[in-house]
C-alpha cells in the first residue's frame, strides 16, 4: 500500500511536550489510519501508533475505568484488583505495521510532513511578527 497522503496538526504545547503532532494518513486514497502520534525520543521523533487504554467495568454502576484505577471515577466504589501492570501496559495498539520496514516508512513520511508544517508555522510566525511591528 501507498502512502497518498499524510495530515499533520502540531501540537500547541509542543515546547513543554514530547508529543509534537497528531498524524493521520491515507492509504492508496482507500484506508485512513488515524490517532498517530509523532512522538520526541532522547535522540529522534518516534511515530506512535493509535493505542487504548484497557479498561475495565464498575460492577456497581458499570461504568468505564483505566485498569489500574483502584476506585471507580463515577460512584466511588473499590475496584477489584488487576494483574500488577506498568503504565506502558495499560495501552494497546489498535493497529500497527507488522514489518518494522513498513513502521519506517511510515515514519520517514510523517515526520518529513511535520517538518514542512512546522517551517510553515515559523513562517507565519515571521510574517505576523513582521506585519505588527511594521
Amino acid at each position: 500500500m501507498k502512502i497518498t497522503e499524510v495530515r499533520v496538526v502540531l501540537n500547541s504545547s509542543a515546547g513543554e511536550s514530547k508529543l509534537k503532532a497528531y498524524c493521520t494518513i491515507t492509504l492508496d486514497n482507500k484506508f485512513v489510519v488515524t490517532g498517530l502520534k509523532l512522538v520526541q525520543s532522547v535522540t529522534d521523533l518516534f511515530l506512535a501508533m493509535p493505542s487504548r487504554k484497557f479498561m475495565v467495568r464498575c460492577v456497581s454502576c458499570q461504568a468505564k475505568n483505566v485498569i489500574i484505577a483502584k476506585y471507580c471515577n463515577w460512584c466511588g466504589k473499590v475496584l477489584p484488583e488487576c494483574p500488577l501492570l506498568t503504565p506502558k501496559q495499560i495501552h494497546y495498539d489498535i493497529c500497527h505495521p507488522i514489518s518494522n520496514e513498513l513502521r519506517l516508512e511510515w515514519q520517514a513520511h510523517v515526520v518529513n510532513e511535520y517538518n514542512k508544517a512546522l517551517l510553515e508555522f515559523k513562517r507565519s510566525l515571521e510574517s505576523q511578527e513582521k506585519s505588527t511591528a511594521g
